[in-house]
């Protein structure tokens, strides 16, 4: 079994104990956002997450992951942007966008 089917085996033991005990593949699929053969498939070493996946897995299990995947870890504060950009107001997304396009044509002027 590779390092990501251990990995997971883990994290869906730990899940079970933080559940208050045994549940099934299928709930903590649920608790993922996938579907349960994807999961298997990922639990039994069968397959691996595509990009995706693995920033959708990164939201519930965390950063870890990527190393788990030999892949280079996301910045944390992007990362936690994005995990959270659905619950942030439609009014802060445009800040926050208008920030980082003054950041974007300060960068452009600078170049010039």
């Amino acid at each position: 079994m590779g390092d990501l089917a251990n990995y997971l085996n883990m994290e869906y033991l730990k899940w079970q104990q933080s559940e208050g005990g045994r549940r099934t593949l299928q709930e903590f699929a649920d608790y993922l956002e996938i579907d349960r053969p994807t999961l298997s498939n990922w639990m039994n070493g069968k397959r691996t997450p595509d990009d995706k996946s693995l920033e959708k897995l990164s939201f519930k299990l965390g950063l870890e992951i990527y190393k788990v995947m030999g892949k280079e870890c996301p910045d944390p504060r992007l990362h936690f942007i994005n995990k959270n950009w659905s619950k942030i107001s439609e009014e802060s997304k445009d800040r926050i966008s208008e920030e980082v396009a003054k950041y974007d044509r300060k960068k452009a002027d600078q170049q010039n």
